[in-house]
């Protein structure tokens, strides 16, 4: 990242002004970047054909103020505006994670890139943290938090010194650019992977549910690509002459042979859409995965209906987003079920294992990973989890 800090000359930014914390992704994770973006020489070509991608990219990195770790793990979330003029947010997932050993960690993450830890030579050798011992340890102790990269001695007639850039190492760089809420990030797409999904929020769904996907609550996403509503080999649920194939269509669909032909669409829509959803709260923040725990269980946005199961929901006209709380368009969607009590919401069961993410007993499978949005996170998956 110093080189094309030089090469940018956002060094002299740091050096002459602040202060600033900037989060700084190790070599292999710039190499990781590079490659994802056609290889070194044609990345190369594209910072000098345009100088201003890859400094709005570097600037992306920096906040102004300069914090410590410890700031940064004050609570369960902080969001500020980088140099670039773009999102960022930091969270600690600090409940029930451990490593590989089964040691108490906390993680904290930058846009879902996880913050490092120190390394010192007793553990460099093992990563038992599960992260990557990056290039060039050499056994002695490697800070990779709370790294003074500027400082002013002596500030205000004293000899304290003054920080002026202050830094963190990050496992990967914060790319893409958050360019808008969930909703926005979805229609952003360069490959276009959820029409779908999209068609179902824009040309079925209630305002409220688009409400909550457009607004300032903190929301994750599991949104399946258009590939995982093609109706999967057998079905005898659907025509497979179908142009687009999908569950969707049929689900929605006016044909009289529809076991849903009584349904309300927009209440159907909504309770598929809702069930994709999860709400961040106190304590449960924002499920980037790094994060995540080997296995637990989330409630989703999705209130069920009495009958206390999705099937019920089939039948019964209650559950939809206007009634998440009970009744009533003035929707509250900060409600969870109280401890002891018996979920109310659709869950979402969540296993991480040798680097994969499955969902629901493996349902379904997180493809895309970690796409930030100023309201939240946004992940991809080969199907749809109801």
């Amino acid at each position: 990242m110093a080189k094309y800090m030089r090469q940018a000359g956002v060094d002299a930014v740091l050096e002459e002004t602040g202060p600033f914390t900037v989060f700084v992704p190790t070599d292999k994770a710039f190499r990781a970047l590079l490659v994802q973006l056609g290889g070194p020489d044609r990345a190369e070509d594209k910072f000098r054909e345009n100088p201003r991608l890859l400094i709005g990219l570097l600037l992306h990195h920096v906040v102004p103020g300069a914090f410590r770790a410890s700031d940064l793990m004050a609570g369960d979330e902080m969001t500020g505006v980088s140099l670039a003029g773009t999102q960022l947010r930091a969270n600690l997932y600090a409940r029930q994670l451990y490593d590989n050993r089964w040691n108490d960690i906390e993680v904290l993450t930058i846009n879902g890139a996880r913050v490092l830890d120190d390394v010192n030579p007793t553990a460099s050798a093992a990563a038992v943290d599960g992260s990557n011992s990056d290039d060039g340890s050499n056994g002695s102790t490697q800070q990779r938090r709370d790294m003074i990269l500027s400082s002013n001695g002596g500030a205000g007639g004293n000899n304290q010194q003054q920080i002026m850039a202050i830094g963190h190492a990050v496992d990967r760089v914060l790319f893409p650019l958050p360019v808008g809420d969930v909703l926005a990030t979805m229609r952003a797409d360069r490959q276009r992977r959820y029409n779908v999904f999209l068609r179902a929020v824009d040309e079925h769904c209630s305002p409220n549910v688009r409400s909550l996907l457009t607004g300032s609550r903190t929301v994750t996403v599991f949104a399946p690509v258009d590939e995982a509503f093609r109706v999967r080999r057998g079905s005898g649920n659907y025509n497979s002459s179908s142009t687009s194939g999908s569950i969707i269509d049929w689900m929605l669909s006016e044909d009289s042979s529809s076991r849903f032909k009584k349904r309300n669409r927009r209440r159907i829509a909504d309770r598929f859409v809702l069930s994709h959803v999860v709400l961040a709260g106190p304590g449960d923040p924002p499920m980037y995965t790094a994060g995540l725990r080997f296995y637990q269980v989330r409630d989703t946005a999705y209130r069920l209906p009495e009958g206390g199961d999705f099937a019920a929901a089939e039948d019964d006209d209650d559950g939809a987003a206007e009634d998440f709380n009970g009744g009533g368009d003035d929707v509250n969607l900060t409600s969870s079920p109280n401890d002891g009590e018996k979920s109310r919401f659709y869950q979402l069961t969540v296993y991480k294992d040798s680097g994969r993410i499955r969902l629901n007993g493996g349902a379904a499978q997180v493809l895309v990973r970690n796409v930030p949005a100023t309201n939240g996170v946004l992940h991809g998956l080969d199907a749809p989890l109801v």
